[in-house]
């Protein structure tokens, strides 16, 4: 299918390619930040505003929407999925980039700074020595209480945020975002239940027998 400049696909495609740039742009500057980079704070503001002017273009949805006709009747159905994940895009960025629920993901993310998450996590997958995992276990359980408050109204913020858009919750519109219904999702939970569940208890066996007791939080990422 060729595309020229007033084809609703050519702005599309545009749309694509930029908001893929700024999105991994975004996911560098999030970890530099994770990693206590505090000069990523302003960068990251910066970039999430370009994302957010770049969804809420007035001519986007319009254009989205022809692009998915047009490719649909020509037959090229990579376009017409990339239009259709674009539409999606658009009306979910109304709620996952409004600046109070930003905001709240920061305040949850700063909480959640006061433990070096990497550490722990590499005590819990690594450390052969018992103790120490449950040790490092108590300390992530102590640093996510600290982060109760702010997590609990982050989740409110986002539930109130999908209501405006005419969800029963965030996680209806994060589902439809990502093309999936409640129950879609649950089939596939069963899927791997089903599929993994007896190498699951083969390794918990071994895990139990090997160390001679019951496997415990602390041992299971270790385990895996």
């Amino acid at each position: 299918m060729t595309m020229s400049g007033d084809c609703p696909c050519w702005k599309v495609e545009e749309a694509d390619r930029d908001l893929y740039e700024l999105s991994n742009t975004l996911s560098l500057l999030e970890y530099r930040q994770d990693r206590g980079d505090e000069k990523a704070g302003s960068e990251i503001a910066e970039l999430r505003g370009e994302i957010k002017g770049l969804l809420g273009e007035p001519s986007l949805p319009a254009s989205a929407h022809a692009c998915r006709e047009v490719a649909g009747t020509h037959g090229d159905r990579r376009l017409e999925r990339k239009a259709e994940l674009l539409e999606r895009e658009v009306t979910f960025s109304s709620i996952e980039n409004s600046p109070k629920l930003l905001r709240a993901k920061d305040a949850v993310r700063k909480k959640a700074s006061a433990v070096d998450r990497g550490r722990i996590m590499h005590v819990l997958g690594k450390d052969a020595d018992r103790t120490a995992r449950r040790r490092a276990l108590e300390e992530l359980a102590r640093g996510s209480s600290m982060a109760e408050e702010a997590c609990r109204e982050l989740v409110n913020l986002c539930n109130n945020l999908a209501h405006g858009q005419g969800y029963a919750g965030y996680a209806e519109a994060k589902l439809a975002y990502e093309g999936l219904t409640v129950d879609e999702l649950r089939a596939y939970f069963a899927q791997w239940r089903d599929r993994f569940w007896p190498r699951w208890e083969r390794a918990l066996y071994e895990t139990s027998r090997a160390q001679g007791d019951d496997v415990r939080p602390h041992d299971l990422l270790f385990m895996l």
